[in-house]
């Protein structure tokens, strides 16, 4: 008899300012975005022994214990049945048993499975793609177990799988913001409380997502040296949190710092405020301003987060030059760096002509073909397993 198919889907995110303050307690200001990963499974036959999880984007089938405690193999391909060494597990297939190894961890079974994702969110690019993935995967798991987890225990779920399995000590925005978006909202996200305020996005405001097609891997230590960087920073400021710090405390603790650290602590305060001003330009229509700080953000990840790289630098420059008169308020890299996208802030009636002329520029400057495409905030997978 066959098992019935369960399906479940979830949306990457952008963020429109507020970055690598999450797992410092700050502010963040995402919105979900309308790229989706999908998930369908069913359980195997009663007696499979492995797991088999297969990703459409990439063409590659991995097997794993049903429990996700280990990996058993890739499927041959072309590319790996002839090199006779061993082949490691792809790393998309460890956020998928990352998850089903937390629901394992908390006593819920899971069966063989046959697992299939199908996606278009752009991967590596800073949007999120993990988090899309681990929270279909988390959907469709409890739909498969019947069981019932809120929409935080489902973020915080899948945030741990991403620390144990894919190496990356990751904040909790991505998976919040991918559960709980919702349509023409932005999420003002107070990531100490993890409470959520949202803010209408209007209709003449246009989010403009360029990837730069340079790949990052937020596992290679990058990501954990500048949150080992905030963690002294605190060490040497005497607070738990840099959430806690004001500008003129940090100010006067410079002296006592190295310089790396107390830049590395300045973005945070500094992206702290912008992010909450930033919030409360855009309850008001002062969209200029709002952009004005996007900018100032980007400034700061250069300079003193140093998460930047030459071609995000390049694509902020080329939005960023088209000026009020180009229908652009304010342009950033997004994401957690080195690569990856960037998010414009601009007028509705003027998106494709943004779009063009950055995609267009870049490529003559680089001789790389970068993607673009706008977007209104989106549902998030809580809101459309409800509706």
């Amino acid at each position: 008899m066959n098992e019935k198919i369960v399906i479940a889907k979830a949306p990457g995110r952008v963020n429109l300012i507020g970055e690598h303050t999450d797992y410092n307690e700050g502010f963040t200001l995402p919105l979900a975005i309308e790229r989706y990963t999908t998930i369908r499974l069913q359980r195997r036959t009663s007696d499979a022994s492995a797991s088999r999880y297969h990703s459409l984007a990439l063409g590659e089938t991995t097997f794993w214990t049903p429990d996700a405690s280990h990996f058993l193999s890739v499927e041959p391909t072309p590319t790996n049945q002839s090199s006779g060494a061993s082949v490691a597990a792809p790393t998309w297939s460890k956020y998928v048993a990352g998850v089903i190894n937390q629901f394992a961890q908390r006593e819920q079974s899971v069966p063989a499975i046959d697992l299939t994702i199908e996606t278009n969110v752009p991967l590596g690019g800073g949007v999120s793609s993990s988090a899309a993935l681990e929270v279909a995967v988390a959907m469709a798991i409890q739909q498969l177990l019947d069981t019932k987890l809120d929409g935080l225990e489902i973020a915080k779920l899948c945030q741990q799988a991403e620390h144990d399995y894919a190496g990356v000590p990751c904040g909790l925005m991505d998976q919040l913001s991918s559960v709980f978006g919702r349509t023409n909202e932005l999420m003002l996200m107070d990531c100490r409380t993890n409470q959520l305020e949202f803010i209408a996005a209007s209709s003449e405001l246009a989010f403009i997502v360029i990837n730069s097609r340079v790949k990052h891997n937020l596992a290679d230590g990058e990501y954990r040296q500048r949150r080992q960087q905030c963690e002294e920073a605190c060490r040497l400021l005497g607070v738990n949190s840099l959430r806690d710090v004001e500008t003129a405390q940090l100010e006067s603790a410079r002296p006592k710092m190295p310089d790396l650290v107390f830049r590395r602590a300045r973005h945070v305060v500094s992206e702290n405020a912008r992010t909450v001003q930033a919030a409360d330009y855009l309850k008001l229509g002062r969209w200029e301003l709002a952009g004005q700080l996007m900018n100032a953000s980007h400034v700061s990840m250069r300079q003193d987060y140093e998460i930047t790289c030459p071609e995000i630098d390049l694509l902020v420059s080329l939005a960023q030059g088209m000026g009020l008169e180009g229908g652009v308020y304010g342009a950033r890299m997004t994401g957690g760096g080195f690569g990856g996208c960037i998010v414009v802030l601009g007028r509705a009636s003027h998106a494709d002509s943004i779009s063009a002329h950055v995609v267009a520029a870049y490529l003559a400057a680089t001789r790389i073909q970068a993607d673009a495409f706008t977007t209104r905030p989106a549902a998030g997978a809580w809101q459309l397993l409800q509706g």
